[in-house]
């Protein structure tokens, strides 16, 4: 939503502009916004990587442990 807010922004003042510099901004513009957005992207996927690979392990060490622990009990059970 905010991508889409700032190019409506952009669409906007780039109306404004005198017709002789309005192509070198727009450039610069599309390219900034191309750069924004895959950055945006990439930082996102990285950042949901490792959150799910952090909870991954620690779920496995949580089983694991819990795993090694049950292994090592005994029984304690009234007989039948």
């Amino acid at each position: 939503m905010v991508m889409l807010c700032v190019v409506c922004a952009w669409h906007a003042i780039i109306a404004v502009c005198p017709s002789d510099v309005a192509p070198h901004w727009d450039n610069i513009a599309l390219i900034s916004l191309g750069v924004i957005y895959t950055l945006f992207h990439l930082v996102f996927f990285l950042w949901m990587y490792f959150v799910v690979s952090l909870k991954m392990n620690k779920n496995l060490f949580i089983y694991f442990c819990f795993f090694e622990d049950i292994s090592k009990t005994t029984c304690n059970a009234p007989k039948r």
